[in-house]
């Protein structure tokens, strides 16, 4: 995993074969950051909860979050709470 630090109004630019995604940093707050994606309409975009539910048999690895509360033992709580 690639961790960056951004501030807000900086971008990152992702590039796949002829697609760009630009994804920018729009405001931050208390341990959360609002995003802006640019991508091509062929680029599905969307949230991990809602895409793990639309695909039950697809496996993904834990967010980097997610191994922080295990570690801590919390890993049941939500991480807001934490």
């Amino acid at each position: 995993m690639l961790v960056l630090a951004r501030y807000v109004g900086e971008r990152l630019i992702l590039t796949a074969g002829t697609d760009t995604i630009i994804i920018e940093v729009t405001s931050t707050g208390y341990e959360k950051a609002r995003l802006g994606i640019t991508a091509p309409r062929s680029v599905d975009i969307q949230r991990e909860e809602i895409y793990v539910q639309q695909n039950t048999d697809t496996q993904l690895p834990p967010a980097k979050s997610e191994l922080s509360l295990q570690a801590k033992g919390h890993a049941h709580e939500d991480p807001s709470t934490v």
